[in-house]
């Protein structure tokens, strides 16, 4: 019976940080010429707009938001338009 301990390599260091944003899952957020656009889904279907530029508001500037109906599901799916 040996008494030495095997010991494990060390674990890769991780990648470096990029600048470029990303989300918790791990999907880049890139900017488009309008500015950095937020798609939202499963919307409260008695939600207006007032409510969610205020929502929306809290995070900077709103410069365009939409709210078309999803012809499928019948829900609202929301484009909201930040300033670049």
């Amino acid at each position: 019976m040996s008494t030495e301990m095997d010991i494990d390599a060390p674990a890769a260091a991780p990648p470096p940080r990029s600048k470029e944003a990303r989300t918790a899952a791990g999907a880049v957020a890139v900017r488009s010429i309008e500015g950095w656009i937020v798609a939202a889904t499963h919307v409260h279907e008695e939600a207006g707009e007032e409510d969610l530029l205020e929502l929306f508001g809290e995070w900077g500037g709103v410069r365009n938001l939409q709210m078309p109906l999803d012809r499928r599901t019948g829900y609202v799916k929301v484009r909201v338009v930040f300033p670049a």
